[in-house]
């Protein structure tokens, strides 16, 4: 592998990958870092897989709602772990997409968490502790956003969890439907109005929970909300 590009993404995620294979098509020298997963949160914790989770769960409510459409089904039920290993399945699937384009574009992909440096450099931490430099004419930075924790909901892992829900769930093979409802009753709210939060409370809503999504500023996913809570009623 080079140590010197024409550009170094850090970042994969939808904004990283793509600004790479678009400087590889135009003839550009290419390298980009990523600490964990090719495709970044979007497409392995945040958006792809929460949509999985909502497919099946928008599946299970047109069950529900069968005789409305002339058709009668009884004794629906959810298998849980079922859902989250769909899910999981169809985050990985994406990701090695991400993989086969990095390898069809001739883009070096470096494992490792990134840090900029002095002079145009990048250097680059790997899951060892080892640490090498990087240089590149032209550095982009798409390293995404963070949940934000709240003075008064700190993340505890327990009743307060951050957008990686896929991965709590994913480790917990026995969840039930109870298990996850009770995880998103009513006392227990989904806090922001980015996607993952509107798409989390939609599925709670789809699968019989009542859910309260809390905002701060701007409500541009109200429209979203009053067709959840009509799911719920």
């Amino acid at each position: 592998m080079a140590s010197k590009y024409d550009i170094i993404v850090v970042g994969s995620g939808p904004g990283g990958y793509v600004a790479a294979i678009r400087a590889s098509q135009l003839g550009k020298k290419v390298a980009i870092v990523e600490k964990e997963s090719l495709g970044g949160i979007c497409l392995n914790w945040g958006c792809i897989p929460t949509k999985a989770l909502l497919k099946s769960a928008n599946v299970f409510e047109y069950i529900n709602h069968a005789k409305d459409y002339g058709i009668d089904v009884k004794d629906a039920s959810v298998d849980f772990p079922a859902m989250i290993k769909r899910s999981r399945g169809v985050a990985e699937g994406m990701s090695k997409g991400v993989q086969f384009l990095m390898k069809k574009n001739k883009i070096d992909v470096i494992m490792g968490y990134g840090k900029l440096k002095k002079g145009k450099k990048v250097e680059v931490e790997d899951k060892d502790g080892k640490k090498t430099e990087y240089s590149a004419e032209s550095i982009i930075l798409a390293t995404g956003g963070r949940a934000r924790e709240l003075p008064n909901l700190p993340i505890d892992g327990k009743k307060i969890i951050e957008y990686r829900i896929g991965n709590r769930f994913n480790n917990l093979a026995s969840m039930t439907l109870h298990d996850f409802t009770d995880e998103l009753s009513s006392d227990s709210p989904a806090p922001g109005g980015g996607s993952v939060a509107a798409l989390s409370g939609a599925l709670g809503a789809s699968l019989s929970s009542m859910v309260a999504n809390l905002t701060f500023g701007k409500k541009k996913w109200e429209p979203l909300f009053k067709q959840m809570s009509q799911l719920s009623d």
